[in-house]
């Protein structure tokens, strides 16, 4: 594809407005947008929607599945889950973008690229791979001084739904000031891996109800489930108590009865 770069009197910024609104199209034809059923399901939820999550291990729970996770994801549609959620970080969680792609060829139900991400170049994977949504962490982009606006929107460009992760009010208020649609309030403290659900509630009943707010960890019956919905979440993703269950399909349907 060529480019004519407008001659004349036109003024350089005129030139450059034409410039990114043709770099916008090469964008949209690359990587083309699609009706988000990931954000979609949240809007008119009466009862929280539950995103179950496939994570073989954690450093806080150690190892957490013994069984194919294809077999899991057939019963977590069993149980309810409005989406799925993967882990595709290897070293501390076992996960792998391989092990996305796999769950994303045996299942419909949107889906959430979980990782640690903070370059662009994981948001081409996590798209590349067929990601409905991608999670975007607060403290860990600030700490690799990476711009959150700049991730939302290339996210977004790339066709994907950013969820944006805070743990409390600071974090919060930059994740509303960056533009985030969603945001996703982890109860965990990722530096102590510490949960304070008390502190997560209050963060969660300070975003507007114009976002979809959402609540991470500490998720282990129907009344969590329930002070998530009192606070304002439209939905919860919730892995270890669900993994750990006797019966994932029965805990499942437990957090899913409004």
């Amino acid at each position: 594809m060529t480019h004519e770069v407008p001659q004349g009197n036109e003024s350089p910024r005129r030139v450059l407005e034409e410039i990114l609104a043709n770099k916008r199209k090469e964008i949209a034809l690359r990587y083309p947008g699609k009706p988000s059923s990931f954000i979609e399901m949240f809007r008119d939820a009466d009862w929280p929607v539950v995103i179950a999550e496939i994570k073989p291990k954690s450093p806080s729970a150690g190892k957490l599945i013994d069984e194919n996770p294809v077999n899991l994801v057939q019963k977590f549609q069993q149980g309810g889950a409005g989406a799925i959620s993967v882990l595709t970080d290897k070293k501390y969680f076992g996960g792998s973008p391989e092990l996305f792609l796999q769950i994303r060829e045996a299942t419909k139900l949107p889906m959430l690229w979980k990782d640690f991400v903070i370059s662009a170049d994981q948001l081409v994977d996590a798209q590349q791979r067929g990601a409905d949504a991608v999670l975007l962490i607060v403290t860990a982009l600030r700490r690799q001084n990476v711009d959150l606006k700049a991730m939302i929107n290339f996210s977004k460009a790339l066709g994907l739904t950013p969820v944006v992760e805070v743990h409390d009010n600071r974090e919060r208020a930059e994740a509303l000031m960056a533009g985030a649609n969603i945001i996703g309030v982890n109860s965990r403290n990722l530096d102590t891996l510490q949960e304070n659900p008390f502190l997560a509630l209050e963060v969660l009943s300070q975003i507007p109800s114009g976002r979809i707010a959402l609540l991470f960890s500490s998720i282990k019956s129907r009344e969590d489930v329930e002070k998530a919905r009192q606070a304002g979440a439209k939905g919860v993703l919730v892995g270890t108590s669900i993994l750990k269950a006797p019966d994932p399909v029965e805990k499942l349907r437990e957090l899913t009865s409004s």
